[in-house]
C-alpha cells in the first residue's frame, strides 16, 4: 500500500492526467471524487485538446447517475467560464475549488486567445443536452439508431420497456403446451421439486436480462425442439432402472457404511448423528425394498414399472436417509467425515432419481423460454436490454483480434470516427460483453483514449452483473493506472475502522488496493456516547431471547424475522442516548431487498419512529403510488365523475359514502371538480407538487401524518414525478400513463 501512497507518478493529479491516446484506468473508492475528475477532464478535453461535446462519450451504469453525471459536467463548464472571465476581468468571484483555480490560472496564463477557450466552452454548455452522456444501454440505442441504415435493422428500433407482460405470457404458453401434456404424476413431483409459474418467470426475467447467461447443456440435456413428455418419460425410465440396478447390487453395504461413520463420529465425541445410528430400529433397506415391490408388473420381479415423480419425490426413505445430500449436511454440521461417499454408484443414483428430472426440466423450460422471447420480440419488432448489447457485440472470437473482419466492422468504425474520447465511469460493474464492445471500439491505444473508472473493492460483488475476472483482465492490460486516495465523505476514525474490517477479505480478493486519507473534518462527527464509530451486532441471546431448546433449531429464516426488531430497538436507543444530537433524518437504514426495508420501516412505524424510502423502485410501486395515481389521473380528466369521487373517498380526502352523497347536493364535488380543472389548466405553471399541496390542506395533513409514513411517500412520490414532468415535457395525461408503466413493473433486487 505504502508503495501507491507515496508513488506520485500513480496519484491521480485532475490538472497534470495526459490526455494523449491510450487505454487506462483510474481506480477510485467511495466518497474519493470520481465524479468530480470526470467532469474536470471532460473540461479540459474541450479547452485543451480542442474536442467538442459531441466527440466524447461518458458511460456510466445507470439512467440516474447519468443525469447526475451531466449535471456536474454542465456545472464544471459554467464554473471553469467564470473562472476564466474572473481572471480576464479582475472581478472577485470566487472560484468552487483548488483544482478549478489552478486550471484557470495555467490557462490564463499560456496567453492563448480566450475568446476562443470561452467560445469552445460556451459551445459545449449548448450542446450538452444532445452529448453522449448515458448508460450502456443508452449508448447500444443511439448507436443502432444511428447506424440503422448499414446495419440492417429497423430505422426506429422499438426498445421495450416493461417486459413483465411478455415473460408471463411466454411462461403461460411454456406451462400449457409443454408442462400440462406431461404425465401428472410427473407434474406433481415438478411441483414439489419447486417448479411453479411464478418462479419460472423470475428466472426467466432474470436470464433475459443478462446477455452473458448460460445455461448449461450435457448428453442428457432435452432438445427444445421436442415435446417434453416423450424426453421425460424416457429420462426417468433411465434413473429407475439405474437406481434398481445399483441399489441391488449395493444397499446392503451402503447401510454398514453409514454405521461405520456413526461409530467414527461417536469416537470423536459426537452423540447427535440422527437420522443415522449404530443400531437402527427401524429397517430402511425392507422399506426400500416393499416399496420397489409395489411396482411390480403381475408380481413378476423381473418387470418393475417407473414409478411417476411424485412417487418419486414422497418416498421418504430415500429423501430423507439415503439420499447423499443429508449425509453431506451432516458432515458440514458434524464437522468430520471418515470415508467419502463417492465411490458408493448407489447414492449418486438416488440423487439423479431424486432431482435431475427437476433440473433437466429447469434448463428446458428456461432454454425454451429464451428462444420462444427473441421469437416474440423478433415478429414484433422490439429489443430489450440484453437485445441492444448482442447487437452490437462483436463475439467472443474477437476478443484478441484489433482489426476487425466480420458484419460489425462498419459499425465499429463509424464509432471510432464519431468519438475520440471514451469515459466508463463504474467500471467495476462492466460485464465481458460491454468490455468486449468498448475494447473493440476503443481501444486503439494510438487513436483514442479510452478511460475507465472503477473501485477494485464493489467489482467482487457483482452488482449489475459486472464481473470480477473482466475488471482483472482489463486492469492487466492499460497503459498506466492512477489512484485517487483522498475521500472527502467520510470521518477518519471510521474509514479506520471499516479497513480493518475488510482487510482480511481484501487480502483474499488478490485486488491490491492503496490506503485512503479521510480529508474531511470530522471534530463534529461525534460517535454516540460510550460507543465507537463502528459497531457490530451479535445476534446472541440477548437480542434473540431463546431457549435452550430453541437454539439448535433456529434456522435463518427465523433468525431474519428478529432482524426488523432489533434494528428498530438499536435505533430507539440510539436516539435516547443521543437526545439533542441525533434525530431520525441522521440515520440511514441500508438492506440489499426491498422486503427487508418494508419490515425494517413497519418495525421503526410501530415505535413512532418516522422513516422515508429512498428507493424509487419501492415508493413508485407503495400505496402511496397508488392514491397519487388516482390523483393525476382525476388531473388528465378533471371532467371525470368517476375518478372524482374515487379521489374524493381516497385517503387524500377520506369522504364517507355518506360525505359523498351529501357534497354532492350541497356542492362541495362541484368545487373539487373546478379545482382540478384549474389545477389541469396551470399544470405546466405550477406542477403536481403545488397542485397536491392545495388539496391536503390542515385536517387531511394531520390525518395523514398520524396514519404514518403515507405523507412522506406521497409528497416523495411527487417529487420524482414532478421531476419527470420537467424533464420530459409532460402533461397530466402523460405523467398519469408514465406513473401507471412505473408502478407495474416488478420490484427486484437490480438496482435501477
Amino acid at each position: 500500500m505504502d508503495d501507491f501512497t507515496n508513488n506520485l507518478k500513480y496519484r491521480f493529479n485532475a490538472n497534470t492526467y495526459p490526455l494523449d491516446p491510450g487505454v487506462r484506468l483510474i481506480e477510485a473508492s467511495a466518497g474519493t471524487g470520481k465524479t468530480f475528475a470526470l467532469a474536470h477532464l471532460v473540461l479540459r478535453l474541450i479547452t485543451e485538446k480542442k474536442l467538442s461535446i459531441k466527440e466524447i462519450l461518458v458511460v456510466t451504469f445507470t439512467e440516474a447517475a447519468a443525469a447526475e453525471l451531466k449535471g456536474r459536467i454542465s456545472s464544471r463548464l459554467e464554473n471553469g467560464l467564470q473562472a476564466l472571465n474572473s481572471l480576464k476581468t479582475g472581478n472577485d468571484i470566487s472560484i468552487p475549488d483548488k483544482v478549478l483555480e489552478d486550471w484557470a490560472q495555467k490557462i490564463y496564463k499560456k496567453e492563448v486567445d480566450l475568446r476562443y477557450i470561452n467560445q469552445r466552452i460556451m459551445l459545449a454548455l449548448e450542446e450538452i443536452d444532445r452529448a453522449d452522456i448515458t448508460t450502456i444501454h443508452g449508448f447500444c440505442n443511439r448507436t443502432l439508431k444511428r447506424e440503422a441504415l448499414t446495419n440492417g435493422i429497423a430505422i426506429e428500433p422499438i426498445l421495450e420497456g416493461e417486459s413483465k407482460q411478455i415473460i408471463s405470457d411466454v411462461a403461460y404458453e411454456y406451462w400449457q403446451n409443454e408442462l400440462l401434456n406431461i404425465d401428472s404424476g410427473h407434474l406433481s413431483g415438478l411441483i414439489d421439486a419447486g417448479l411453479n409459474i411464478k418462479t419460472f418467470e423470475e428466472m426467466l426475467s432474470t436470464i433475459d436480462n443478462q446477455p452473458n447467461a448460460y445455461i448449461k447443456t450435457d448428453e442428457y440435456s432435452f432438445d427444445i425442439q421436442k415435446p417434453l413428455r416423450n424426453q421425460i418419460d424416457d429420462l426417468m425410465n433411465r434413473y429407475w432402472h439405474n437406481f434398481l440396478w445399483n441399489w441391488e447390487h449395493e444397499n446392503l453395504e451402503a447401510e454398514m457404511f453409514l454405521r461405520s461413520q456413526v461409530e467414527y463420529w461417536r469416537s470423536v465425541g459426537i452423540k447427535d448423528t440422527k437420522p443415522y445410528s449404530l443400531k437402527p430400529k427401524i429397517n430402511r433397506n425392507e422399506i426400500v425394498d416393499r416399496w420397489i415391490t409395489s411396482y411390480q408388473v403381475n408380481m413378476n420381479p423381473d418387470q418393475i414399472t417407473c414409478p411417476s415423480y411424485e412417487d418419486i419425490r414422497n418416498q421418504s426413505t430415500l429423501k430423507n436417509y439415503f439420499h447423499p445430500a443429508i449425509i453431506s449436511k451432516l458432515s458440514v454440521r458434524l464437522g468430520s467425515i471418515k470415508d467419502n461417499i463417492s465411490h458408493f454408484n448407489l447414492f449418486n443414483s438416488i440423487a439423479l432419481l431424486m432431482d435431475s428430472p427437476a433440473e433437466q426440466v429447469w434448463s428446458h423450460a428456461l432454454r425454451w423460454g429464451i428462444k420462444t422471447l427473441k421469437e416474440h420480440r423478433k415478429i414484433k419488432g422490439i429489443l430489450n436490454y440484453s437485445d441492444l448489447l448482442s447487437s452490437l457485440d462483436p463475439g467472443k472470437e474477437y476478443e484478441t483480434q484489433t482489426n476487425l473482419i466480420h458484419s460489425k466492422s462498419a459499425l465499429f468504425k463509424s464509432l471510432q470516427s464519431r468519438y475520440k474520447v471514451a469515459l466508463i465511469d463504474e467500471f467495476q460493474d462492466t460485464d465481458p460483453t460491454q468490455w468486449r464492445i468498448l475494447k473493440q471500439a476503443f481501444a486503439n491505444k494510438t487513436q483514442h483514449l479510452l478511460l475507465m473508472v472503477g473501485d477494485p473493492k464493489q467489482a467482487i460483488y457483482q452488482f449489475r452483473g459486472g464481473d470480477i475476472n473482466t475488471y482483472l483482465k482489463a486492469r492487466s492490460d492499460v497503459d498506466r493506472i492512477d489512484y485517487l486516495l483522498d475521500n472527502y465523505r467520510s470521518a477518519a476514525p471510521l474509514m479506520h475502522s471499516l479497513n480493518n474490517l475488510m482487510s482480511s477479505g481484501l487480502s483474499y480478493s488478490g485486488l491490491n488496493v492503496p490506503a485512503i486519507s479521510a480529508k474531511i473534518d470530522h471534530s463534529h462527527i461525534l460517535p454516540p456516547v460510550n460507543q465507537h464509530h463502528l459497531q457490530l451486532i451479535t445476534l446472541d441471546d440477548t437480542f434473540l431471547k431463546l431457549k435452550d431448546s430453541q437454539k439448535n433449531l433456529l434456522s435463518k429464516t427465523k433468525v431474519e424475522k428478529q432482524i426488523p426488531n432489533i434494528v428498530a430497538t438499536s435505533i430507539l436507543k440510539l436516539l435516547k442516548q443521543n437526545k439533542n444530537k441525533i434525530d431520525p433524518n441522521d440515520i440511514c437504514v441500508l438492506v440489499g431487498k426491498h422486503e427487508q426495508a418494508e419490515n425494517i420501516r413497519s418495525a421503526l412505524s410501530r415505535i413512532g419512529i418516522p422513516t422515508k424510502l429512498v428507493s424509487k423502485g419501492d415508493i413508485l410501486t407503495g400505496e402511496a403510488a397508488q392514491v397519487l395515481q388516482l390523483f393525476i389521473d382525476c388531473l388528465a380528466s378533471p371532467s371525470d365523475s368517476k375518478k372524482l369521487r374515487l379521489v374524493a373517498c381516497s385517503p387524500l380526502l377520506k369522504w364517507t359514502s355518506q360525505e359523498l352523497l351529501d357534497n354532492e347536493k350541497n356542492g362541495k364535488l362541484d368545487d373539487l371538480a373546478l379545482k382540478f380543472t384549474n389545477w389541469a389548466k396551470n399544470f405546466s405553471r405550477i406542477g403536481l407538487i403545488c397542485c397536491l399541496s392545495e388539496l391536503l390542506e390542515g385536517k387531511t395533513l394531520s390525518d395523514l401524518s398520524k396514519k404514518g409514513r403515507i405523507l412522506s411517500d406521497l409528497f416523495q412520490c411527487a417529487q420524482l414525478i414532478q421531476k419527470e414532468v420537467h424533464r420530459q415535457g409532460m402533461e397530466p395525461a402523460n405523467a398519469s400513463n408514465w406513473l401507471r408503466r412505473k408502478r407495474s413493473q416488478p420490484i427486484t433486487n437490480i438496482p435501477s
